[in-house]
Formats: structure tokens, sequence, C-alpha cells
């Protein structure tokens, strides 16, 4: 006997050509808060404690100025239109300073700095 053929809407028989393949704003935000929390908090803080004891919180609360001091400043940069383009970093210390080199050594910086965190990330993670 022959099976009937299977009815059911086209449009839910491939539900994954619907789906987009980037990240938005809300999503590029909640992955680097997940690993700023996961990596960043979780595992330094207890490195931290297993050496020092409750000094940590110390630490955090000497560090809490500077801390403010850096992202403030760079929250208010990333709501500017330069701060949306691709290379606006760059772009931003050039025009401000008045110089490429600087602008230069500052974008390896960034990008020395990304690679420190990806590998510490995966350090924690492998833990």
């Amino acid at each position: 006997m022959a099976e009937k053929p299977n009815n059911k809407n086209t449009a839910t028989a491939h539900p994954i050509s619907r789906l987009r393949r980037d990240l938005g704003t809300v999503e590029s935000y909640a992955a680097l808060i997940g690993i700023l929390i996961g990596a960043g908090i979780f595992k330094v803080t207890s490195d931290a404690w297993a050496l020092t004891g409750p000094s940590v919180i110390l630490g955090y609360i000497v560090l809490m100025p500077a801390i403010l001091a850096t992202s403030v400043p760079y929250a208010a940069y990333l709501s500017t239109p330069l701060g949306k383009e691709p290379g606006g970093e760059y772009l931003h210390i050039s025009r401000t300073l008045g110089g490429s080199a600087i602008a230069f050594v500052g974008a390896w910086l960034k990008i020395i700095a990304y690679i420190g965190a990806g590998a510490y990330l995966a350090s924690a993670l492998a833990a």
C-alpha cells in the first residue's frame, strides 16, 4: 500500500532558510558580556582569590576609578557615528592627535589585547 504524501506547509519544511547568518548589535554585545562574565570575572576572581584571599575585593575597589576612566569615554565614543564605522578607532586617534604613527601603534595594541584576551578565554574554557 502506497503512503500518502505529506501535505505539510512548505514554509515549515525548510525553517533553516529563514535564519540570518549575521550578528546584530544586541547579539554582539550579548556575546561580549558573556565572555567578560565567564572568563573575565569568574576565572580571574577565582584565581586571584586563591592567591591573595579576601584582598581581591580591595583590589577591585582600588582599580575601579581607572576602569571607569577608560570605559566611560570609550562608551561615549562608541555612541558617535565614527564609533560605528570599521576602523573608527584608528581614524579617531589619527584625527585627534594629528598623526598616523600613533594611531598605527594604538591599532596594533588593540589587536594584541584582543589576541591576549582570546588566549586567556581559551585557557579559561579549557580548564
